[in-house]
């Protein structure tokens, strides 16, 4: 038996969201929209009216895309032989990714890092992925990134645990830094 067939025969792996993770950006979520509502009540000041007013629509949209992924049975990731499979960007065949590599965010207070798959054909790709993959990556690309971010906050490993399977399911994938 040959690499490729081991590698082929490997069973997929899924990666479902973690409930102590997804429960948590969750509370975070409800936290923010409730200090919205409060500076929309308490009208101080022409900022706590602006703060409060981006602080409801946005952090509500996370309030119901973490509580989706808490009653949501299917899984987050998936990786096989064949690509990965990912709630938000559909289903990717290796073939269509060129190398993976890591990003960083950085704010104040930590650094979050992310997974992200450059693609041999972006717009290829864009033109028959879900919308919610296209609104991401339209909001993404000014600040240059591409259009398929894979966050592992709400998974129950590791992103260098994502990045291992990824490997092992796929031998020849480069990573690049």
């Amino acid at each position: 038996m040959t690499i490729e067939d081991a590698v082929a025969a490997a069973p997929e792996t899924s990666y479902p969201s973690s409930v102590r993770r997804t429960a948590l950006m969750l509370l975070g979520s409800v936290a923010f929209v409730a200090a919205g509502v409060w500076m929309l009540i308490v009208h101080s000041s022409i900022k706590m009216d602006v703060g409060g007013a981006l602080a409801v629509p946005f952090f509500g949209l996370g309030v119901i895309a973490f509580a989706n992924r808490l009653v949501r049975r299917t899984p987050e990731l998936v990786i096989s032989s064949a690509g990965i499979v990912h709630f938000r960007f559909g289903s990717i065949p290796w073939s269509e990714v060129d190398h993976v590599t890591v990003r960083h965010v950085n704010t104040r207070a930590s650094t979050q890092r992310f997974i992200e798959l450059v693609l041999r054909d972006p717009a290829g790709y864009l033109a028959q992925a879900p919308r919610s993959a296209r609104m991401q990556a339209a909001a993404n690309r000014p600040f240059g990134y591409g259009p398929v971010q894979i966050s592992t906050n709400t998974l129950p490993v590791t992103l260098e645990e994502v990045l291992a399977t990824m490997h092992r399911h796929n031998p020849q994938l480069q990573f690049r830094a």
